[in-house]
């Protein structure tokens, strides 16, 4: 079976669907029967056949709300010169909003698969309206990402609860919309073992994820002022370095709470943090699933979070790691402390959760089942 990947993001690895089209390209070496070619914008060059570029190209900012259309139909002609080279039996997007209009034109005669990997869009409704920037462009991309849904043959998640969001907000048949968790390369990750964490030190808590707001940095800093007694160090990966003052400001009326701002970091380096950092805490508002967490859960580094989205899958609703309310500083501050004070408590739950990714999340049984589902026959 020949399977066109079509991602935005290949060569920069700094998110979930980048490593997930990292996985699928190792389809090429580890399952001869198939074979997997790559059209993204996010590579330096084309590549002997295997891996297409789509050239990059620039919308003034009066039409920056027609990205989305543009790129559907950039993307189809695109997909449609490679054909007549590769005759590729699926067509598989990254992001399913990609593949709408291509949906249209291929999926009677080429099975059009597409992901949707987090709920920004579905979950942008009147009702939450914040006159945000970040509201306005979800709100606008929703029609969009339901079309896809009515278009494309089948449409992966990954989480459950995406799942049953997805099935509720776009009203799909069941039949077309399938769970695909998210997986890491378990080779990767070596099990720190137990850890002391001294109270009349500062603690090190480690914070990844690139989209700080929704990570729920703001609650994360107002959670530990709480525990004025102890002094923590709190390490952020991923966000911009424009970001870097705006973050400077939540830490500004905090004297035992410091930070340490690393920006956009290389995985090398996100790894090495979750075997050096006491605890991994991301307490997001919002979230589909959290790769994140599966890493720390790899790596044994004790991981708390909160109760929403796709995050309890993750934690094995709290048997793996330390689950708090959403948006509640004092409930976090509180569960933060206990994982703290909880030395054997952190080490239980740190084995249990390398077992359950292991089980879970490992990348190559993630590889079998995407395959299952490109070729259900």
């Amino acid at each position: 079976m020949k399977i066109l990947l079509v991602t935005p993001t290949f060569q920069t690895v700094t998110h979930g669907p980048a490593k997930f089209a990292k996985f699928v390209w190792q389809i090429n070496d580890l399952y001869p029967e198939y074979e997997v070619v790559i059209l993204t914008k996010d590579i330096n060059q084309e590549k002997d056949r295997k891996i297409y570029k789509i050239a990059p190209y620039f919308l003034p900012k009066p039409f920056g709300f027609l990205w989305s259309y543009v790129d559907n139909f950039r993307y189809y002609k695109k997909i449609k010169a490679i054909q007549k080279t590769y005759a590729f039996d699926v067509l598989l997007f990254n992001n399913a909003i990609l593949g709408w209009w291509s949906a249209l034109r291929f999926s009677k005669k080429i099975r059009v698969v597409g992901m949707l990997n987090d709920d920004n869009y579905l979950s942008a409704k009147l009702s939450n309206f914040d006159g945000s920037k970040k509201w306005l462009i979800n709100f606008h991309r929703k029609p969009l990402e339901y079309l896809a849904t009515k278009a494309l043959n089948k449409i992966i998640t990954n989480s459950n609860y995406l799942n049953q969001s997805v099935l509720q907000s776009y009203s799909c048949s069941a039949e077309k919309i399938v769970r695909l968790y998210k997986a890491i390369d378990l080779s990767n990750y070596k099990f720190r073992g137990k850890r002391k964490i001294h109270l009349d030190k500062s603690i090190d808590i480690l914070f990844v994820k690139a989209d700080y707001q929704r990570g729920g940095l703001a609650l994360l800093v107002k959670a530990l002022s709480i525990l004025s007694s102890l002094e923590f160090l709190v390490t952020v990966m991923g966000p911009l370095e424009k970001d870097k003052a705006s973050i400077s400001r939540l830490f500004s009326s905090t004297p035992n709470v410091q930070l340490n701002f690393k920006g956009p970091c290389p995985q090398s380096l996100v790894f090495l943090a979750m075997q050096e950092q006491d605890i991994l805490c991301i307490p997001a508002h919002k979230e589909a699933l959290g790769v994140a967490n599966i890493e720390g859960l790899a790596s044994g580094i004790p991981v708390v979070s909160t109760q929403v989205g796709g995050i309890p899958e993750v934690l094995d609703n709290g048997k793996n790691g330390w689950l708090a309310r959403p948006n509640d500083p004092k409930d976090l501050s509180e569960t933060i402390y206990h994982c703290i004070i909880q030395e054997e408590e952190r080490y239980i739950r740190s084995k249990k959760g390398h077992t359950f990714v292991s089980y879970h999340f490992d990348h190559l049984q993630m590889l079998t089942n995407l395959l299952l589902i490109l070729n259900p026959s």
